[in-house]
């Protein structure tokens, strides 16, 4: 009479350990086939980066004290992937563009296209190998003989810039297709500006 008991508790603790054991595989399953992405994702927001910087230098002057070498201090400004999304990149250049405009600092720009007269666009000729390599399969994979209109156009259409003044149209480009160049990725950040000066780093802080 107790075997009989026994074997029941025997069959119930199996029963218990093959479900518990059912329920981890299961979702062990969805952690590492159904929600890969999702948590490849946020493996990648939580990396860590390291960024090196130049020590300064000693300052050298002359026999008169006339500075010969000194330290000037200058701002960046980086876009970092891991805090814009797709879908606002193209109205934080514009806005970055219109504040660099009005401090009169400078940005980097290498797009080989410039504009002309009436919006008209043209090549920069001395940019020959710039103008090769955008033409090229790997890049926009047009004809050598295409015309800076009809690349400008293709960029448009690629970074979906048409909603945007003409005459803003082309520096958004010109940004966005540096940004590709350089390989702006959550882990390369891109530099928009060099040497900027702590009057217009406030405007942009600010901002």
């Amino acid at each position: 009479m107790e075997a009989k008991p026994q074997k029941r508790r025997y069959i119930f603790l199996m029963t218990l350990i093959l479900v518990i054991a059912a329920v981890f595989l299961a979702r062990l399953i969805q952690w590492q086939v159904m929600q890969t992405e999702l948590y490849n994702s946020i493996a990648g927001d939580t990396d860590t980066y390291t960024i090196t910087g130049e020590a300064i230098r000693g300052e050298i002057f002359d026999i008169n004290g006339e500075p010969l070498a000194l330290n000037l201090t200058g701002y960046k400004i980086v876009l970092n992937k891991l805090f814009i999304n797709d879908e606002e990149l193209n109205d934080i250049i514009a806005r970055l563009l219109e504040i660099t405009e009005q401090c009169g600092e400078k940005w980097i720009d290498e797009l080989p296209i410039l504009t002309g007269e009436r919006g008209s666009y043209f090549f920069d000729e001395e940019k020959k190998e710039e103008i090769s390599e955008m033409k090229s399969r790997s890049n926009l994979n047009m004809n050598p003989y295409s015309s800076a209109k009809e690349c400008m156009a293709r960029l448009v259409e690629k970074y979906e810039c048409g909603d945007y003044p003409v005459s803003q149209q082309r520096d958004i480009v010109s940004v966005r297709y540096n940004m590709a160049q350089t390989g702006f990725r959550r882990s390369q950040p891109y530099v928009f500006a060099e040497g900027i000066s702590e009057q217009a780093m406030s405007v942009i802080s600010e901002r």
